[in-house]
């Protein structure tokens, strides 16, 4: 009985097949891969001549799940065959566990009590915590879609073809330090910790999908489905978001002269993402 009922159409043959439909619905989405920031710069050296410094870090950037919502349509050039163009955004965090900090600094001093210049080394590693951040994709998908008779209650589609998504964000700590030399040749230093935007980026590949839906009347459905976007990883630029002081008791440095002296700072995001989306289609 049950399956008898789903068989039934929702229309007669004798009235006109449903061409245009659109619909809106919640997303949740998910990366399955990770990207990372890579780090590596010399650090000022302020009041002392260093002859050669290193800091080096990659910052984890693991995808965690989010939310967003998605909105299409589509039209039908035969009773299984038509069009479809969909826009969605989505926001989700990002997290990842770091490796530690490092820090490398020779230089040249003079201690009392002859003030005789003399060289000397700095290592350090330290412990760094998660990373903490925020990535937004805007995707635009564009190609053919195919569905099953839609005078059933329960009907299904799939589609693929173009698609188009456009990333930014943001994502922390990372180091950034500057070294002083105070009175009777003390040395210290001073740490930040840099929150860094991606500067947006819009990659084009391909993107699949496909849903169901069942039938609340003769014009509204329930659909649910999946989305899969393949635009290959970014490398977008880096800007300073926000600067934080941990140790020193200096203010920090403009954003423009960290990027400076951080020199064209990289990331790399992965170029893999899938959501699942649920929500109402209307069919004219």
């Amino acid at each position: 009985m049950v399956c008898a009922a789903l068989a039934l159409p929702v229309t007669t043959a004798a009235q006109t097949q449903p061409r245009v439909e659109v619909w809106v619905a919640g997303s949740f989405v998910t990366a399955p891969e990770a990207g990372e920031i890579r780090s590596e710069y010399r650090p000022e050296s302020v009041n002392f001549t260093s002859t050669a410094g290193r800091a080096r870090q990659v910052l984890a950037l693991e995808p965690d799940s989010g939310v967003g919502f998605e909105a299409g349509a589509q039209v039908f050039f035969t009773r299984h065959v038509g069009a479809r163009v969909t826009v969605g955004f989505v926001e989700h965090d990002i997290a990842g566990e770091n490796t530690p900090y490092d820090l490398e600094l020779d230089y040249i001093s003079m201690p009392p009590p002859d003030y005789t210049p003399r060289p000397y080394s700095y290592r350090q590693s330290f412990a760094w915590p998660a990373t903490t951040g925020t990535l937004r994709h805007l995707a635009v998908m564009a190609g053919p879609v195919f569905r099953t008779d839609p005078r059933r209650r329960i009907d299904a589609q799939a589609t693929g073809g173009l698609a188009l998504v456009r990333t930014s964000g943001e994502a922390g700590p990372l180091g950034f330090t500057r070294f002083r030399m105070g009175g009777h040749s003390t040395f210290f230093f001073d740490e930040f910790r840099l929150t860094m935007a991606f500067e947006p980026v819009t990659r084009a590949g391909l993107g699949l999908g496909g849903d169901v839906g069942a039938a609340l009347g003769p014009h509204l459905s329930f659909v649910a489905g999946a989305r899969v976007f393949f635009v290959g990883e970014a490398e977008p630029g880096l800007r300073v978001d926000a600067v934080e002081r941990t140790v020193g008791a200096f203010d920090p440095p403009t954003a423009e002269a960290i990027e400076a002296t951080l020199g064209p700072g990289r990331a790399r995001l992965p170029g893999r993402h899938w959501q699942a989306v649920a929500g109402v289609r209307v069919r004219f």
